[in-house]
């Protein structure tokens, strides 16, 4: 037991902790109990099973461009990974005015630091929910989310040195 002690003496026991919540927090959609009792809900957009990967489902609705760089836009959710290469954030849109007031579009942005390319993921079918959760999971990989219904949601994972989409599950909200 001592000798697995001493193995942990070099890590920085915060960065320990935070990582393994981290991970917990990107497990509940990847492995879930749910995998186990599958529940399904009829949803416009997607047949919603927890646990499953929508990733063939989704994937080709998925893009990923190069977005020219405006100055004017308003960056919010800003997220950068640890080493400070990649940062991700979204941009709400305005698109239309409406009687019950302005109909607001989420976009959602990668940008390479080092090279100053702003890329955009375009995700379809254009509903205008917003993204939520935000993260990096390592440098090259970040995660959000966004709500297929006041339930579910799909969780996305894109790769920002590959450029693609990586994974897509669907997760459970559980207020």
């Amino acid at each position: 037991m001592k000798a697995g002690l001493d193995i942990l003496k070099g890590i920085n026991r915060a960065s320990l902790l935070s990582s393994g919540a981290l991970l917990l927090f990107l497990m509940q959609g990847f492995y879930s109990p749910a995998i186990a009792q599958v529940q399904a809900v009829s949803n416009d957009e997607h047949e919603v099973t927890l646990g499953k990967s929508l990733f063939k489902k989704v994937a080709p609705n998925v893009t990923i461009i190069e977005a020219p760089i405006d100055s004017q836009i308003i960056k919010q959710k800003l997220i950068l990974n640890r080493s400070q290469t990649y940062r991700a954030f979204t941009v709400e849109q305005p698109i239309q005015r409406t009687a019950y007031g302005l109909l607001i579009k989420d976009r959602i942005f990668f940008e390479n630091k080092k090279t100053g390319i702003l890329y955009e993921v375009v995700v379809l079918p254009d509903i205008h929910r917003p993204y939520y959760n935000l993260v990096w999971i390592d440098d090259k990989t970040f995660a959000f989310e966004r709500s297929l219904n006041p339930h579910y949601a799909v969780r996305y994972l894109v790769n920002v040195w590959l450029g693609k989409l990586t994974a897509a599950r669907s997760i459970k909200y559980n207020y």
